[in-house]
């Protein structure tokens, strides 16, 4: 069986799970138990749906990436006209910081090169510029769904994911925010010394800042060590994926052929990395890491041996461990199944891998 069978046979088993207003089902932001709107896998699905169409021709798939995209488009996702409506959380904003936005401009720039919706472009730039760049601190600031600026997003996969999908859409102002992000991204990538990349950004600069620095370090400290390693092993695929999205729009940037990044991309390669994963609640249950591993190796082939050999392994396991073959959705040994369900989204941009079932 290839990944683009088990593709089409999950778009097919959750079609008829579109409301009438073009959304998909919600789920609940995984191991972190949080109250989302429909907006996030509404913009997963709509990828997902592209790439049925693509696969079989059938035009139903079509129709579904248009409902979808309605949908984000609509006033149920962006009630205010500022940031999209992401989460239903008390004492959170509502657009799910930079992540949540991020997600949906992807769904957008997909809607509007394949469908060719020019409103989603339009709507997927002006969300991305709402973003109060600093060049201080070469980050991005939150903005609620009500167009209320908040702090920084100091979480480092959430402002990577956000230039990456970014990156993919066609504005001077845009890449020129995002330029230099790349460029001076050493001063807020912080790794490991076998490459595992820190979740947290600390960055100096107003007191406020400083502040939050602090509590960050109070909650690693009472998360303790073990931890917050196993949070960072499951989420070094997931920054990997990004940084994938945003080789493809800026390949030629030095940053590719640092030391740095390298050893990022090296880590998965260690012979413990594979064991760590397993029972690992942000892994494969809730990020998809045999997805995201997959094509961190397929855009950065040089850096690894056997690579289709390598890129079997890692859907493989995702399928084998993960993929519910009665109900043909990958929804199987997660919390949050309609979550993990609607990411196989990641594996969209992988090739036809054979897989061993």
């Amino acid at each position: 069986m290839n990944l683009y069978n088990i593709i089409k046979q999950s778009a097919e088993s959750n079609i008829n799970l579109q409301k009438e207003d073009g959304s998909m089902p919600p789920g609940w932001n995984g191991p972190y138990r949080q109250k989302e709107t429909s907006v996030r896998n509404t913009s997963h699905w709509l990828i997902t749906f592209l790439k049925a169409y693509e696969i079989t021709k059938d035009t139903k798939y079509k129709e579904a990436a248009n409902k979808c995209a309605e949908y984000l488009l609509s006033d149920k996702a962006r009630p205010m006209n500022a940031t999209f409506f992401h989460r239903e959380l008390k004492n959170k904003d509502k657009s799910n910081g930079l992540i949540g936005q991020a997600w949906t401009i992807e769904a957008l720039i997909a809607a509007s090169e394949k469908l060719q919706i020019s409103e989603c472009k339009n709507i997927a730039k002006e969300v991305f510029l709402l973003h109060p760049y600093d060049e201080k601190c070469n980050l991005w600031k939150r903005v609620d769904v009500d167009g209320k600026k908040l702090g920084f997003d100091y979480v480092f996969n959430h402002q990577l994911w956000f230039a990456a999908c970014g990156s993919m859409i066609d504005n001077k102002e845009v890449r020129e925010n995002i330029t230099q992000f790349i460029d001076n991204i050493d001063t807020n990538l912080k790794i490991n010394k076998d490459g595992l990349i820190h979740h947290f950004i600390f960055s100096k600069g107003q007191i406020k800042t400083r502040i939050f620095n602090l509590i960050i370090k109070l909650y690693l400290i009472k998360k303790g060590k073990r931890n917050v390693q196993l949070l960072e092993e499951g989420y070094q695929s997931f920054n990997l994926y990004a940084f994938a999205l945003l080789k493809n729009n800026y390949i030629d940037h030095p940053f590719w052929k640092s030391n740095k990044f390298i050893q990022t991309l090296d880590h998965i390669k260690i012979e413990t990395y594979s064991n760590v994963l397993n029972n690992n609640k942000y892994g494969f249950p809730y990020n998809p890491v045999g997805f995201e591993n997959a094509y961190a190796i397929y855009t950065f082939p040089d850096q690894y041996t056997d690579n289709t050999q390598l890129l079997s392994y890692w859907v493989t396991r995702q399928i084998n461990e993960y993929f519910d073959f009665e109900k043909k959705s990958l929804s199987k040994n997660t919390e949050d199944s309609v979550t993990l369900t609607a990411r196989i989204y990641e594996a969209t941009r992988l090739p036809d891998v054979q897989l061993n079932i």
